[in-house]
């Protein structure tokens, strides 16, 4: 059976803080605090913790934190990264016992060098193996060119799909490059096309996205939060909204990782050779079970298969006529 393979260039340690009730100046005592060893493609690999596909995880972790990520290995999931001085950089959440989110903090990370990444590029290509699916996503720490998925995604692209999950010009890059699929979330879609869409203008950012397929990517998708997300299909230039099941706010104890699991979805769905309709179900369905989990990516496996269920498929462009 092939396998996923995540690529995590800037993994981080989440730490949620869960209090009654905050004020800011004032002393307050948390209820709770849990650290997370995290990074997208990480969040993408504990959503998938369940599932029975081989997970491969490389990238760049703090020689001082290497231990924290080792935790992440399981019978289905592998870890090598590559150690780097300096420290894994820290996202702190801070959020009420009614599940209100008070603030998040980042704090700076490690740099890298090149023969660090070198390390991570030749683990890479001795790992894959035709037909794998590859993850590359998150934001890359200091001293790294915003090329480098461009140039990582032109090494694989004719042996494995590559999904690209990033921002910013790295993600513009590796656009250029043709991955097999992208997913950015709203914000990183408008950053990308110059434009200023809305969650609820489906139909503008599903014509954006046939844009994308006509230059060669096989899947494009596009999160819009609480609206679900826009999917297009290259082999079918068809566009598709998949509405998620609503989930109240009272129910939600963290968003962080919903978008991670999603992309997780996406590469469990391609490598079993899912049909579009249960690709989109499963991916968002995975995302949804997420937000009423703790942990970045953690999915609550009873709220799994309503999620899945209820995520209502429609179709909103096909092919160029109806543009």
């Amino acid at each position: 059976m092939n396998k996923i393979i995540g690529i995590c260039l800037n993994t981080a340690i989440d730490q949620i803080v869960v209090v009654d009730s905050f004020v800011f100046g004032n002393v307050t005592r948390a209820k709770n605090s849990v650290d997370f060893p995290s990074g997208k493609s990480v969040n993408s690999a504990r959503a998938l913790a369940a599932e029975e596909v081989p997970f491969k995880l490389l990238g760049l972790v703090g020689a001082e934190s290497i231990s924290n990520f080792k935790t992440l290995q399981t019978l289905n999931i592998s870890v090598d990264f590559t150690p780097v001085t300096g420290h894994t950089r820290r996202n702190i959440t801070i959020v009420q016992t009614d599940g209100l989110l008070v603030s998040h903090l980042q704090t700076p990370g490690f740099s890298a060098s090149p023969s660090e990444l070198d390390d991570v590029e030749e683990k890479l290509l001795h790992t894959l193996n035709d037909g794998d699916v590859v993850i590359m996503s998150g934001s890359l720490p200091n001293g790294v060119d915003n090329g480098i998925y461009q140039t990582l995604i032109g090494r694989i692209r004719e042996r494995a799909k590559v999904i690209l999950d990033s921002s910013g010009e790295a993600f513009r890059k590796g656009v250029a490059a043709v991955p097999f699929a992208i997913k950015p979330n709203l914000v990183e879609f408008n950053a990308l096309c110059n434009t200023s869409f809305q969650p609820t203008q489906v139909k503008a950012i599903a014509r954006r996205v046939m844009k994308f397929l006509e230059a060669g990517i096989s899947v494009v998708v596009v999160s819009i939060g609480p609206n679900g997300a826009v999917f297009g299909f290259g082999e079918t230039k068809q566009v598709f909204w998949a509405k998620p099941l609503h989930i109240d706010r009272v129910q939600i104890s963290n968003e962080t990782g919903a978008g991670d699991a999603m992309v997780g979805g996406i590469a469990f769905a391609l490598i079993s050779g899912m049909p579009q309709r249960e690709l989109m179900k499963y991916s968002v369905g995975l995302g949804t079970a997420t937000l009423s989990s703790i942990g970045p990516g953690s999915v609550d496996a009873e709220l799994l298969g309503k999620a899945v269920n209820h995520t209502v498929i429609e179709s909103i462009v096909e092919r160029s006529g109806d543009r």
